[in-house]
This record gives structure tokens, C-alpha cells and sequence, in this order.
């Protein structure tokens, strides 16, 4: 048995709109899943099941999980890839454009995490080892940029998260995607 294949995986992933996303869906699909793409809009020449999903709103996850459950009746796989990186320097940053990032970056990971464990619960009766979490993360929480302290901070934040430890599901990870794009991006291209 191929323990990379996803045959009959359900998975969602958030921030589709950017190459990551992109990448993530990609390779998931090509692995066998069914990938639900979300994002605040639909990416142009939106391929695939999408649906709208704001990862600050509460509602809107409960929304996308309802919808998820209602067609699939399962998730199996969350990558919690959405994020956003303000580029100012701390001095000259508005409060409002530091909160967003944490946000964005921190609560839409918390949200997902919190929302979607008990319908990732629910996979261990589907698939063997149950459901699996991948959380982006970046280097820049411990390695932190000029011009980046909002996102650095929020990095660090989403880090600590780790799906593991606060979900209770089996298999999670934190993956940085600088490390990891251009491996998933060749190996997508490699299985397509």
C-alpha cells in the first residue's frame, strides 16, 4: 500500500488563491483527494469544488463545514494555508493592519483547528490513522525580517498551535513552506 496516496480523501484547504494553495491542491488531488479549495474569492480559472470561507469568521467556518459535511459527509485532511504578511515597519504600522495579520495568520488557524476537529474526528472510522492537519507555517517565527514584525509575531503564533497538541488528532504537522514549496511544486508536476 502507498501511504502518499489520498484515494477517497476528503480535504480542505484555506488560502487557495496564492501559489502555495495552489500547489497544495494540486498535489493533494493528484494524491487521489477530493479537494474542497477555499479563500475569500474564488482564484480565476477556479478549478475544482470551491467555497468562500473568511478564516477570521467563525460563521464562515461553521458555514463551509456545514457545506463540507452536507456534500461529502467527511473531512479527512485541513491545511490551514491562509495567511497574510504586511511589509512596514513596526513605527509606521497602523494597529488595525497588525491586528488583521494576527488574525488572518493566528485565529484563522485556532478557528479551523477548533471547527473542524470533531467532523476530522470522525475520519478515524474512514481512513486508517484517522485524520491528518497540516498547518503552514513559516521560519520567520524564529527568524524574524526587517519590515515583517506583524508577520513574524503572528508566525510564532500559529507555530505554537501545533494541530497536534491542541486537536487531538494523530497525524499533524507544521510545515514551512519556503522548505517545502518547491518540493511539492516539483513533485506535482512530476505525478501529474
Amino acid at each position: 500500500m502507498d501511504a502518499t496516496r489520498l484515494d477517497g480523501a476528503i480535504a480542505l484547504v484555506t488560502g487557495v488563491s496564492g501559489d502555495i494553495g495552489a500547489a497544495v491542491c494540486d498535489l493533494l488531488e493528484a494524491r487521489g483527494a477530493t479537494v474542497v479549495r477555499s479563500d475569500l474569492r474564488a482564484p480565476s480559472g477556479g478549478a475544482g469544488e470551491f467555497l468562500a470561507l473568511d478564516v477570521t469568521s467563525e460563521a464562515s467556518w461553521t458555514d463551509t463545514l456545514a457545506a463540507i459535511e452536507r456534500r461529502h459527509d467527511a473531512l479527512d485532511v485541513l491545511v490551514t494555508n491562509a495567511g497574510i504578511a504586511p511589509m512596514e515597519r513596526i513605527d509606521a504600522m497602523p494597529l488595525e493592519d497588525w491586528r488583521r495579520c494576527q488574525q488572518v495568520n493566528v485565529e484563522g488557524v485556532f478557528l479551523g483547528l477548533k471547527l473542524a476537529s470533531p467532523l476530522l474526528a470522525r475520519s478515524v472510522s474512514r481512513r486508517p490513522g484517522g485524520a491528518s492537519v497540516v498547518n503552514l507555517c513559516s521560519g520567520a517565527s524564529d527568524r524574524p525580517a526587517a519590515f515583517s514584525a506583524a508577520y513574524c509575531a503572528s508566525k510564532g503564533g500559529s507555530t505554537d498551535a501545533h494541530p497536534r497538541r491542541c486537536s487531538g488528532v494523530r497525524r499533524a504537522q507544521n510545515a514551512d513552506p519556503r522548505q517545502l514549496s518547491a518540493s511539492w511544486r516539483g513533485r506535482v508536476r512530476d505525478d501529474g
